[in-house]
């Protein structure tokens, strides 16, 4: 803010950025449930229905295009854009893997295991391009301290490919997302707190919080670092035909369309409450998920082995990580 207490240009500038990535991603949406309408797979109340949960959604995006205080370089926002959208589209692949796993091959419990992949990659995708579009946060006085969502452990099943060392690399996979989520949702905080302390005048508070929130980044940066060895760990584990499974690209883009119009499983959102997310996030994770899957318009194939260790994930979590790191330092 200037001295006056109006934003600034650079502000306003963020703002109107901000809203037109709302727009864009209302047009976005409203596009894919038009095109099954006019495709005839799906009636005109449903897609009533979808347009209707649209707006809601465009709502709670633009509600967040408040003006706030520049934390991050402009190079640093790319990272954060260009990262959490590559990391939500390996949330829809291994939401498509969950069910051909549980569907096609029958292994409802590796099934599982790939859906809590899906859940928390969409989630530290979505708290990664929230980072500079959260409203500010009154409880300036305390400095936040991390959260972490407790999930349920991957077990081992008798007579199934999930043995006890699946279920090792799949808990130490779900343990690190689950720290990145409590830290990137810590650091999210304190620069929101960080904000509030200025506008109030209370310089000590505000630098408080902002050190805090360089202290959380640096931990975010290094969990991210850790998230390739462990996922190259289960997916060295993923062998054998109960667990290397191979979904052909007419099967995926089979189940990429019943996911859009049947809706993702229970068990999907489940997690995603588990995991902390609201009821308003969780919608945005939907909305998000759904104009990535309909933009991905063919597939060689879906092999979870090799998408646990792709490069593309990989430069994602190298991206995000560096970011960081730069804003830990500043």
């Amino acid at each position: 803010m200037v001295d006056n207490g109006s934003p600034s240009e650079d502000e306003i500038e963020r703002q109107n950025k901000c809203l037109k990535a709302c727009g864009d991603a209302l047009l976005a949406i409203e596009q894919v449930w038009v095109k099954l309408y006019d495709e005839k797979k799906i009636t005109v109340e449903r897609t009533q229905k979808e347009l209707k949960q649209c707006s809601k959604d465009h709502s709670l995006c633009c509600a967040q295009c408040v003006p706030q205080r520049r934390h991050f370089t402009d190079d640093q926002k790319d990272d954060f854009r260009e990262g959490g959208k590559a990391l939500l589209i390996g949330g829809g692949v291994f939401a498509i893997a969950g069910v051909g796993a549980a569907t096609i091959f029958e292994e409802p419990e590796i099934g599982s295991v790939f859906f809590g992949i899906a859940t928390a990659t969409s989630l530290i995708s979505l708290i990664a391009l929230k980072l500079n579009v959260d409203p500010i946060d009154p409880n300036f006085s305390k400095v936040p301290i991390p959260s972490f969502p407790k999930v349920p452990a991957v077990r081992p099943v008798r007579n199934t490919g999930l043995t006890g060392s699946v279920a090792r690399a799949a808990n130490a996979v779900s343990a690190n997302q689950t720290e990145t989520i409590g830290l990137l949702n810590a650091l999210l905080t304190a620069l929101n707190r960080s904000d509030s302390a200025a506008d109030a005048g209370d310089a000590s508070a505000e630098e408080r919080q902002l050190k805090a929130a360089r202290d959380f980044a640096k931990k975010v940066a290094d969990a991210l670092r850790k998230a390739m060895p462990l996922r190259l760990a289960l997916a060295d584990k993923l062998t054998g035909p109960s667990l290397d499974l191979s979904i052909s690209e007419r099967d995926a883009l089979k189940l990429r369309d019943d996911l859009i119009i049947d809706g993702f499983p229970r068990e999907f959102f489940d997690r995603l409450k588990a995991l902390g997310a609201d009821e308003d996030d969780r919608a945005l994770v939907r909305q998000s998920l759904i104009i990535e899957l309909a933009n991905l318009s063919n597939f060689n194939q879906i092999r979870p082995r090799d998408s646990l260790i792709d490069p593309t994930w990989r430069a994602s979590d190298l991206r995000l990580a560096s970011s960081l790191e730069q804003f830990s330092r500043s």
